[in-house]
């Protein structure tokens, strides 16, 4: 046999032919031969897929990716061959696409699987590009969410903290040093300047209030009267006016005062200064070491969640991010997103291929070869059920025979269970006769001893009419 024929008769294998059928019509060996160029069409395009997925999703080495890929190409060719092949010759449209549809939806997801890689490895530029962009935005938002965290409000608390501390040490102290007298005063002087301050505006709207009744006129005067001059209205606003300057002037005296108190007390302050810098050193060489420890610790935690987060956002570009990328650049570039619909459906529509021809080729007359195959198996059938008819028949004869012999064992057994019972009841009828005579004659001669024996001794009391009586009236061991 020649090596063309072989490849030939392989191919047709592959396409679904049967080689015993095929020699009956040659004429179909074409068609199964370009079904196989198919399947190995399609289990081609899902090895280089499958490369492409381990190799640029998975960062496996070329050679595994490419055996896996083959190994992938085997499965694929065997799923297609499979779901071609389980989809008959039925001409019945409706049972056709009944038997179709879940083979379709398999062919479906197969070719979603198979094609997406390959779509991925096409738009390999834009997708990193892409990748990058999301990556920087990614670590804007983790910086961002980073900032937002405790441990860098923490951080930024530690690091003032120490800083004061670090500053007392040098010899400053704290702005906000005071003594409870000195805070005491400055409270004071604060309380009454605001009070001063209000007491100075009430004075200013009485003062206006009355120039306003004296001389009229102006923006101010809106709530005046209408006549100017000093009359009554004039009189009382005046007198108005004379209170609270009066009031403030009261207060502007105590905060005169309360000011001079407050020198005084910043005075005596000062002259305490050295001992609260040596106190406040004190303490700050005390807790500067353990805020330092915590710092440290602080920002560590702080660099691990970066470092973290920075080695996910750098590590994330496998399939699914390489996905997300295409989209995310198809949303962005209209052309991108055609493009990226129409190379996907090409893939799509070649994996789906197999099935797609097996189905068209039903809708359409059946062929020479199909129908040899359809009498064919019409004729095994048949030969199946004769055989089964045959069998059964046989069977049906065996059964017939075994019932019979069983009918005529029975029926024997039967007569000889009769004969033995009526043998057995004629022995055990001349056994109890010959039983009940010797009896009898027992009986007989025991009775007429002691019918004699009776009169003899009783004088009367027992009569020769009694034998029942006496025998009633004998001793157990001399009955019968």
């Amino acid at each position: 046999m020649s090596r063309r024929i072989r490849v030939g008769r392989f191919l047709s294998w592959l396409g679904g032919a049967d080689e015993n059928a095929l020699r009956q019509v040659p004429s179909e060996r074409g068609k199964f031969t370009q079904m196989a160029l198919v399947l190995l069409t399609t289990a081609a395009l899902a090895s280089l897929s499958m490369a492409f997925a381990l190799h640029d999703g998975l960062d496996v080495s070329w050679p595994w990716a490419v055996i896996s890929g083959v190994a992938w190409g085997f499965v694929i060719i065997n799923l297609d061959r499979l779901l071609v092949l389980s989809m008959g010759t039925t001409r019945a449209y409706g049972r056709m696409l009944l038997m179709a549809a879940p083979r379709v939806v398999m062919a479906v997801v197969l070719s979603a699987v198979v094609s997406t890689p390959l779509v991925l490895r096409v738009f390999q530029d834009e997708i990193r590009a892409e990748i990058h962009l999301i990556q920087l935005e990614r670590s804007g938002t983790q910086k961002e969410s980073i900032g937002r965290s405790a441990e860098t409000k923490r951080k930024a608390d530690l690091e003032k903290e120490i800083k004061a501390l670090e500053s007392i040490l040098a010899g400053n102290l704290p702005a906000d040093f005071s003594t409870p007298e000195l805070k005491a005063a400055k409270d004071t002087v604060a309380a009454l300047r605001k009070e001063l301050a209000g007491k100075e505006k009430t004075r200013n709207d009485k003062r206006d209030a009355w120039q306003c009744e004296l001389h009229g006129g102006g923006e101010k005067c809106a709530g005046a009267s209408s006549k100017s001059g000093d009359g009554i209205l004039a009189q009382a606003k005046e007198q108005e006016f004379e209170q609270a300057e009066s009031a403030y002037r009261d207060v502007s005296e105590k905060l005169r005062k309360a000011e001079a108190d407050l020198a005084v007390v910043q005075q005596r302050a000062m002259r305490d200064e050295s001992n609260a810098l040596a106190e406040a050193q004190e303490d700050a060489r005390r807790r500067l070491p353990g805020l330092k420890a915590e710092l440290q610790q602080v920002t560590g935690r702080l660099d691990a969640m970066s470092e973290a987060g920075f080695r996910t956002n750098t590590e994330a570009d496998g399939l699914p991010a390489q996905i997300q990328a295409l989209f995310s650049a198809g949303e962005k570039d209209g052309s991108l997103h055609w493009a990226h619909i129409m190379v996907f459906s090409l893939f799509f529509m070649i994996e789906l291929l197999p099935v797609l021809v097996k189905l068209l080729l039903n809708f359409g007359p059946m062929s020479a070869y199909e129908s040899f195959i359809k009498v064919r198996e019409e004729a095994l059938t048949k030969k199946f059920e004769a055989d089964h008819d045959l069998d059964r028949t046989i069977a049906e004869g065996h059964a017939e025979v075994r019932k019979k012999i069983e009918e005529d064992m029975r029926r024997r057994e039967e007569e000889l269970g009769v004969q033995a019972n009526a043998y057995v009841a004629d022995e055990m009828r001349v056994i109890l006769e010959s039983a009940l005579h010797e009896w009898g004659e027992q009986v007989r001669g025991k009775l007429g001893d002691l019918e004699d024996e009776a009169v003899a001794k009783t004088n009367g009391r027992w009569t020769q009419h009694t034998p029942l009586n006496a025998i009633i009236a004998l001793p157990d061991e001399n009955r019968l």
